[in-house]
């Protein structure tokens, strides 16, 4: 998950490739795959505040990490490599976008909760 920052794909298929990485506050996610793919590309949430309602994620043993979260609440701008840009809100993010390849994207949030 660290390669992907916690981000992964629905409709898995041999031959695609998802990364993902932070560059400051923005994540830069890519993904390659036939030309014909289509899926969903869903990103992590904070499961240590949705899940284990702890305010911060407290590192223990034997813990899942979380990378990018998202967070429901808030507004994301996706930008794509053309340029195009739309926006998003964290809990769509987390519930997964449609998604072809190749395609790059660059992920800032915009606002806060």
């Amino acid at each position: 998950m660290y390669k992907t920052q916690g981000c992964f794909v629905q409709d898995w298929r041999e031959g695609l490739k998802l990364g993902a990485v932070r560059d400051g506050d923005r994540l830069l996610v890519s993904i390659e795959a036939p030309p014909d793919w289509k899926g969903r590309l869903h990103f992590d949430y904070a499961r240590h505040r949705r899940a284990l309602n702890f305010r911060k994620n407290y590192v223990r043993l034997n813990e899942w990490p979380e990378w990018f979260t998202d967070d429901e609440d808030r507004l994301y701008r996706i930008v794509d490599a053309a340029g195009h840009g739309e926006v998003r809100l964290g809990s769509d993010l987390k519930d997964g976008m449609a998604v072809s390849a190749p395609r790059r994207w660059t992920v800032v949030a915009m606002s806060a909760r």
